[in-house]
């Protein structure tokens, strides 16, 4: 798998998308479920892993 280069704009739309599919329901518990995830990665062209490296990424900041 190819690093992305992640600008503002790749992040602010994969928060908009995660935020989408959280207000459709597809967030039952503290993680999406599996049609929430199948939606997002459809809406973007990234892998599950580059998405969740940077998700793990962005957690320390967010804990800040």
């Amino acid at each position: 798998v190819d690093s992305m280069q992640w600008t503002p704009e790749h992040l602010t739309l994969v928060c908009e998308l995660f935020a989408e599919q959280v207000e459709k329901g597809n967030r039952p518990n503290t993680h999406l479920n599996i049609v929430g995830y199948i939606e997002v990665f459809d809406s973007i062209e990234l892998s599950r892993t580059q998405l969740k490296n940077k998700w793990d990424k962005l957690k320390p900041e967010f804990v800040a």
